[in-house]
């Protein structure tokens, strides 16, 4: 019996209420199949950073602690 079939045979056993379920089980992997597309940087943001005189190292950082400070209060 080939892997559909097996499948197939097991999705036949659930009760109808889980189906719902099964289906947004295999969209979720089908979604995983899709090729990403290439993030592009919202024309907004362009320069927005430009002043800022930290290296992006610095900059991790800072906003480490910035979401430190967050989750303590």
């Amino acid at each position: 019996m080939n892997a559909v079939a097996v499948i197939e045979e097991k999705i036949h056993q659930l009760h109808p209420e889980h189906y719902g379920e099964v289906e947004e089980f295999i969209d979720m992997f089908l979604g995983k199949q899709q090729t990403p597309k290439s993030a592009k940087l919202n024309p907004k943001w362009k320069g927005m950073l430009k002043d800022v005189r930290m290296s992006s190292v610095e900059l991790q950082h800072k906003s480490l602690e910035w979401w430190s400070e967050e989750c303590i209060l």
